[in-house]
């Protein structure tokens, strides 16, 4: 968490209160819940949802609103002179916003390929690197805020900033984000072979590769296969069944040991693994996929 993001929690729940009652801030303890209700909100889809073990953008979207008020209070606070804050501490969200400029810049040229600097056969993004000029914009937005905040406009530094996160996250989400979706595999292997139709009888199961999110795409249950003979097995039965598998691990070891006809329906890089995954299936005279 940022140093601004600290001081947010702290504005928020000890704040200034003009009801007092008996020599006791009665008023204060209504005051306070709105604000521990937020920080209650957002701290528990965080905690729940970063443990979860499969991660998708949408499982967090609920921790947005409350984010966005605390943020906006802890800002116009600020703002109004309300909230006095150390002299330093938004120079340093300054610093921290170049810092990002610079990670993200980097980071997407790194990653896409454009600078050579991973070892041969590393996790790249081909197409990500030209997205690194996204990183340009929290550079741009940093020195207009440092700009304000020297010349002590504070209601120029809130504006700067707002249009500079909507900036930042709406083109991040609508390109880069989308560069790095093509080489996950669970949802193009789903739909590629076709295991996401309610409408059909199958088993799935998976051998030496898994990812949650296959679950949540097909919505049904995958089985855990640890061995290849449990694979060969899984195959032989005579209701379809579609295997989620790395490819080298197919072709060298549950391959050989498969006795029935089966076909390829589905084959895709993955990223995580770094290696292509397949969907075999016993299934061998229907058209998988959409």
């Amino acid at each position: 968490m940022s140093p601004l993001g600290l001081k947010l929690r702290q504005s928020t729940v000890h704040s200034p209160l003009p009801f007092r009652e008996g020599g006791r801030g009665v008023g204060c303890l209504a005051s306070h819940r709105p604000f521990r209700f937020l920080i209650c909100w957002f701290a528990a889809y965080l905690v729940f949802f970063s443990a979860a073990a499969t991660k998708l953008p949408n499982y967090v979207l609920p921790v947005y609103p409350a984010l966005a008020i605390l943020t906006a209070r802890f800002l116009t606070r600020w703002q109004t002179g309300e909230l006095t804050l150390p002299k330093w501490l938004m120079p340093l969200a300054v610093g921290a916003l170049v810092f990002t400029a610079i990670v993200v810049g980097g980071g997407m040229l790194v990653a896409g390929d454009a600078v050579k600097v991973l070892p041969a056969g590393g996790r790249v993004f081909p197409g990500l690197g030209p997205w690194a000029v996204v990183g340009l914009v929290p550079l741009i937005a940093a020195g207009a805020m440092a700009w304000a905040l020297r010349a002590n406009d504070r209601a120029r530094f809130v504006r700067v900033m707002a249009f500079g996160a909507i900036a930042f996250t709406g083109l991040t989400a609508a390109f880069p984000a989308q560069k790095v979706d093509v080489y996950k595999a669970p949802r193009e292997l789903v739909r590629a072979s076709g295991v996401d139709d309610p409408t059909r009888e199958m088993r799935l199961a998976h051998i030496d590769w898994f990812q949650p999110s296959v679950v949540f795409y097909a919505h049904r249950e995958v089985a855990d296969l640890k061995s290849v003979e449990q694979a060969a097995e899984f195959l032989a039965v005579p209701t379809p069944g579609y295997l989620f598998v790395p490819v080298k691990t197919w072709e060298q070891f549950v391959e050989p040991k498969v006795a029935v006809p089966t076909r390829i329906v589905a084959r895709r890089y993955d990223f995580y693994r770094n290696s292509e995954i397949i969907v075999v299936t016993n299934e061998v005279t229907v058209t998988a996929g959409r």
